[in-house]
């Protein structure tokens, strides 16, 4: 389990790159709300792929199939509402509304969701 949750934070690190960077560009001409919605799209499409064939995988086989796909976006579009939702309210909560924090709420959040992440991963999409 040690070194699936190292995997995963490395894949994760990959994703949250992508995903951080895609809400950098995309927060200078969308609402945060958007922002995140696409952004988290550009690392979800990197991770399942990553964790299905490097972090989870069982007995040396890849585990993406039709089924866990499914299972991955129904965690995907959760994960997502709570994190549109947790970066609306630091946004909300917050009389310095720039690009800057905006670009904080977003690592904040991301980085917080993290463990949760990873056991609705492994013991929900990729079981």
């Amino acid at each position: 389990m040690k070194k699936q949750f190292a995997l995963f934070i490395l894949v994760g690190g990959i994703q949250y790159l992508l995903d951080a960077s895609v809400f950098s560009i995309l927060i200078l001409y969308l609402t945060p709300e958007f922002a995140n919605v696409f952004s988290r799209m550009a690392g979800a499409a990197s991770g399942y792929i990553l964790n299905g064939r490097y972090t989870f995988k069982s007995e040396g086989k890849a585990v993406i199939s039709t089924s866990g796909f499914f299972r991955f976006t129904a965690v995907w579009c959760f994960m997502t509402a709570i994190s549109t939702l947790s970066i609306s309210l630091l946004m909300s909560w917050s009389s310095n509304n720039d690009w800057g924090f905006a670009v904080f709420s977003k690592l904040l959040v991301e980085a917080v969701m993290v463990v949760f992440s990873f056991a609705l991963q492994k013991f929900f999409v990729f079981r």
